[in-house]
């Protein structure tokens, strides 16, 4: 797994898994929160 999704963006991968990847770990942390 990447590091950072800016290192993920520099590589070139689409921006749309990384995008999907942030939203599911930030929705997750919410509803643990």
């Amino acid at each position: 797994m990447p590091g950072t999704p800016l290192e993920v963006r520099f590589i070139g991968l689409p921006t749309i898994d990384i995008l999907q990847d942030v939203l599911q770990q930030q929705l997750s942390g919410f509803e643990t929160a």
